[in-house]
């Protein structure tokens, strides 16, 4: 169990990461070529609509740290999941291609897998904490 424990760890490490410069780089307006984002006008620097990018940027950094919490981990990683499968859509309704849609996928098997396996950490946890219970009563 203390290697699942680390691997999830580590996993919530990684993504934290990913959040965090991309939340920086919504924050302080340094934002690659997204194609969604010049059709929203959110990435025009003063724009109205670059506050949702903002927003977004801050969200992006909240859930990071949230991800290093290992209480709050499994709610997290569901939360950005939802953001996540925003990007997507938006890559895709910005004009599929492939290439722009890889990284939020990637990134949304991440989150998957830490919510499930942290997930079941807790349940394994607390079975053994009945167990022990119930030992202990006999």
């Amino acid at each position: 169990m203390k290697q699942k424990k680390s691997l999830v760890a580590i996993l919530a490490y990684i993504a934290a990461a990913i959040f965090v410069v991309n939340g920086i780089c919504k924050i302080l307006n340094i934002l690659p070529d997204f194609d969604f984002m010049e059709k929203m006008n959110f990435s025009k620097p003063g724009s109205h609509n670059q506050t949702a990018a903002i927003i977004v940027g801050i969200l992006e950094i909240a859930g990071a740290i949230g991800l290093t919490l290992q209480s709050s981990r499994a709610t997290v990683s569901f939360l950005l999941i939802l953001l996540v499968v925003g990007a997507i859509g938006s890559e895709i309704g910005a004009g599929f291609q492939i290439t722009k849609v890889l990284l939020p996928a990637a990134v949304f098997v991440l989150l998957a897998a830490i919510a499930y396996y942290d997930n079941m950490i807790a349940a394994e946890e607390e079975e053994e904490a009945i167990e022990h219970r119930f030992d202990n009563a006999k």
